[in-house]
């Protein structure tokens, strides 16, 4: 038997070099204590229907949480802000969350069962 090592892989949230400025979609899990340095992980559903790992950062881990999954968010790098007690730099990054249903917005995605059918398979996720 030949073992196979999994590399985690994501993306990150800003301006940086294998950054991107926003992501938008459903999240579909969140991971605690992911990869070397023991971050949070976020899978969210795309419109394209494939699931995109998101890696964590202070500021996203206290605005999401397992409660959401489920629901639609768009995270947003608003910029780098100046933390005034310390003078510390840190990336503003904003999560903003849909306050219709999920339905409306992500009926015609690849993969989408709908939250009743969702509902009815037990797992409480549309897709």
């Amino acid at each position: 038997m030949t073992l196979v090592k999994r590399e985690v892989t994501g993306l990150g949230i800003g301006s940086g070099p294998d950054q991107v400025g926003e992501i938008e979609g459903v999240l579909l899990k969140v991971t605690e204590d992911v990869g070397e340095n023991h971050s949070m992980m976020y899978t969210l559903i795309l419109e394209n229907g494939q699931p995109q790992n998101v890696w964590g950062s202070t500021t996203m881990d206290q605005r999401i949480g397992v409660t959401d999954i489920g629901n639609f968010c768009l995270i947003k790098f608003e910029g780098m802000e100046k933390n005034p007690k310390s003078g510390r730099t840190f990336k503003d990054i904003q999560v903003y969350w849909e306050a219709e249903p999920v339905d409306q917005r992500v009926s015609k995605w690849p993969g989408y069962k709908g939250n009743n059918v969702a509902e009815e398979e037990g797992d409480g996720l549309p897709f």
